[in-house]
């Protein structure tokens, strides 16, 4: 059995579209600008000189490369890998949320690991009333203290994996190992 999907519903179908909306939206804005520098010096009654010019063209340069950027940004988002990364976070950086402001990152979270450090920060998670669903560790021989400790604290971990994607709008609903 063929399954074949539309071309114009892949992802990479709908950066491409993202990416020309923002073109489109930045030459709009920089005719916009540019009609609105004529105007301002014509009312003004003087001739712009090189200055002038020069500061003109550069501030519809920047607004022209913002818009570029943020419909970039969001054309990487469509992308599941991408997506995937927009939604990660180290675990160094929950553990310092957590004990510099009082911030738990999640009230469910997943951990992906190469090194024991993810292990103690999923034990302070875990003490701080996060729900930390699985530890996938990459190292396919990982094992000792840290290791069985998590599992001791009723903390799946999964040795020799790593999540391949995630699912979400405005942030991770699901993950999914292999």
């Amino acid at each position: 059995m063929i399954i074949a999907t539309a071309f114009y519903e892949t992802d990479w179908f709908k950066a491409v579209v993202y990416i020309l909306i923002a073109m489109g939206v930045a030459r709009a804005v920089d005719f916009v600008l540019a009609r609105r520098d004529r105007a301002m010096l014509k009312l003004l009654g003087k001739e712009p000189d090189r200055a002038d010019r020069t500061r003109y063209i550069m501030i519809r340069r920047l607004v022209f490369i913002g818009i570029l950027f943020i419909g970039v940004g969001i054309a990487l988002i469509q992308i599941p890998a991408v997506s995937t990364l927009a939604r990660a976070m180290l675990a160094s950086a929950a553990r310092s949320y957590l004990h510099r402001h009082g911030v738990a990152v999640g009230q469910n979270v997943v951990l992906v690991t190469g090194c024991d450090a993810a292990y103690a920060a999923a034990l302070e998670l875990r003490v701080a009333g996060v729900r930390v669903a699985l530890i996938a560790d990459v190292r396919s021989d990982a094992s000792g203290g840290p290791l069985e400790i998590a599992r001791q604290a009723g903390i799946e971990v999964v040795t020799g994996a790593t999540v391949l994607g995630t699912r979400g709008r405005l942030g991770a609903t699901s993950a999914h190992p292999n």
